[in-house]
């Protein structure tokens, strides 16, 4: 070896640049929104994921509309999520809690989800239960979260009329 790296180079390998810049798009052009509140659609759809059902408030049309407990709260991986995504457009989690007050897999699992929505440029509208900056108020408890609530940042931030 003369001191040059003896690494291959491949052209599949880029920049990190945000895909979606890259098509014209900006990255504060994520579609969905962040809202403190709950959703008003309300119901009962049974979504089949990994061997059994989840329990939606809506689907149909590509859209999905979930609450965060049934949608994080049964044992699902980023591979069922995926699944989940090809049927699935527009997504709506509601009554999404602070993450320091739900098991760390439920965290995680939340952590996945919007690591596939967002890295499928699907939309996404949360219905939380507290304002952003409180949502992961913990952040050492799930490795990755920091990113999670900086994709969620990127969303517009809307009010609703808390309910319940």
């Amino acid at each position: 070896m003369n001191g040059s790296s003896s690494l291959p180079t491949s052209p599949l390998v880029h920049n990190p640049l945000d895909r979606r810049t890259s098509a014209g798009a900006t990255p504060d052009s994520a579609v969905g929104q962040y809202v403190i509140g709950d959703a008003e659609t309300t119901g009962r759809v049974d979504i089949p994921v990994a061997y059994r059902l989840m329990h939606a408030r809506a689907a149909g049309s590509g859209a999905l509309t979930v609450d965060f407990a049934e949608l994080c709260g049964i044992p699902v991986s980023a591979a069922d999520f995926f699944e989940l995504a090809a049927e699935f457009r527009r997504w709506t989690v509601c009554r999404v809690p602070a993450m320091d007050t739900v098991p760390p897999d439920w965290v995680m699992r939340f952590v996945n989800l919007v690591d596939v929505l967002h890295d499928a440029d699907l939309e996404l509208s949360v219905y939380a239960e507290v304002p952003l900056p409180e949502l992961g108020a913990e952040l050492a408890r799930v490795p990755d979260l920091y990113r999670t609530l900086s994709r969620l940042g990127e969303l517009r931030a809307a009010e609703a009329a808390i309910t319940g």
